[in-house]
């Protein structure tokens, strides 16, 4: 992954993750759903270490938070929560 990107080229990159996790865990093949959501986690942290208003990094890391959980890595998802929690105005 180029690390180059936007802001908003991560957080697209994040969400076709997204889309494909739920391709993936909607025809049976679970272990890719996982990874597919965990590299989407990646992305969209990118993508808010890249915001530097609120709410858009809250909600990027909060969208982090929930496709770490969704790749079945929940402490991370916790720890991506409490990021995105400090960071809060």
């Amino acid at each position: 992954m180029n690390d180059d990107f936007t802001c908003t080229q991560w957080h697209d990159l994040a969400m076709g993750f997204a889309d494909h996790g739920d391709y993936c865990r909607k025809v049976g093949r679970a272990a890719d759903s996982r990874e597919a959501f965990l590299y989407g986690a990646v992305c969209e942290e990118k993508a808010a270490n890249l915001e530097d208003t609120q709410p858009g990094k809250g909600i990027m890391l909060r969208s982090a938070a929930w496709l770490a959980l969704e790749g079945g890595v929940p402490s991370r998802a916790i720890q991506t929560a409490e990021e995105g929690l400090a960071s809060a105005p």
